[in-house]
């Protein structure tokens, strides 16, 4: 397996389940965040023995979404942490140097904050309206995007609302992932939709 820092660009697939994160892969995705809020711990633990042996066959990077323990536990390449997880601190702590850690931000003091954080990347949005979050969920706008994008010292992921028609203006900022669920998850073709943003971000 290459370096885990060489996985941060391009598709940034988010999946709720290890069926979709299959169809990404077949797609050519090769960073994929496992994230389900709705499931238990145990099934959770059960969707990650399956994402895991999915790893071994196919070299791509594993994300956990929240779970600093669930990442450790299934030795995954990663932790995303939100703004009311364990800080980044605890879980640089609890995981070590070698697991990448991604932390969500949605303004410019949060980015502020987070730049001093022991993480390897920063997520800023959402970008646009999303389906896949709350209505009082912060819209950043691409103007921010630029100027995280300008100041980060991390690769920056761009979340929230991306879609085929707006990707080239978020692409345009500099932005080194964009991350996708519904994008991607209620397509007819998810494999031939995944290939398009692959293909998008060479």
């Amino acid at each position: 397996m290459k370096s885990k820092i060489e996985f941060l660009k391009g598709l940034y697939a988010i999946a709720p389940n290890a069926s979709l994160a299959s169809l990404y892969l077949q797609g050519g995705a090769r960073l994929i965040q496992y994230r389900n809020k709705e499931k238990n711990r145990e099934e959770q633990r059960e969707e990650l023995k399956t994402l895991i042996a999915l790893r071994e066959k196919t070299d791509f990077c594993l994300i956990v979404n929240d779970y600093p323990d669930l990442a450790r536990e299934f030795n995954a390449d990663g932790v995303h942490l939100g703004q009311d997880d364990l800080s980044p601190h605890e879980a640089r702590d609890m995981l070590g140097s070698d697991m990448l850690i991604g932390i969500s931000t949605h303004s410019y003091q949060e980015f502020n904050h987070a730049k001093h954080f022991p993480v390897d990347y920063i997520a800023c949005g959402a970008i646009f309206p999303t389906t896949s979050k709350p209505k009082s969920h912060p819209v950043v706008g691409v103007s921010l995007l630029e100027q995280v994008v300008g100041e980060s010292p991390f690769p920056i992921v761009a979340i929230g609302g991306i879609t085929k028609e707006n990707g080239p203006i978020v692409k345009k900022t500099g932005v080194a992932m964009i991350a996708l669920l519904s994008a991607l998850a209620n397509k007819e073709d998810v494999v031939k939709e995944v290939a398009w943003w692959v293909d998008f971000y060479l």
